[in-house]
């Protein structure tokens, strides 16, 4: 391998998530709707941006259904692996939110 070359994943930081088609949807504790892109290339939509008091999260894309009780729920349809890999995408998922939604990446 040439000296100056890094294998993947070697920059030291946390892999870049772009954020992109925010919608504000206020309700309950829901904020919007938004895009990410990751690394990889990968892109997710309909990711939902919550807010309780002082605490925010992200959460995945879900398909509504009906329980059998008739009560409304909601299906992943992305799921993490772990819950260290989650609340690893969520620092790095609600930081990149962050600077989008402070102007940092997009004119208001």
């Amino acid at each position: 391998m040439p000296e100056k070359a890094k294998p993947a994943g070697a920059s030291g930081g946390p892999p870049e998530i772009i954020v992109s088609e925010w919608k504000p949807h206020p309700k309950n504790t829901l904020l919007g709707f938004l895009s990410l892109r990751l690394a990889s290339g990968l892109i997710i939509r309909n990711v939902c941006l919550h807010q309780k008091n002082d605490s925010r999260w992200v959460s995945m894309p879900a398909r509504p259904y009906k329980r059998e009780d008739g009560i409304d729920g909601w299906q992943p349809l992305i799921e993490f692996a772990d819950a260290d890999t989650r609340s690893r995408f969520q620092a790095a998922a609600l930081s990149a939110i962050e600077k989008y939604l402070t102007g940092a990446e997009h004119d208001k």
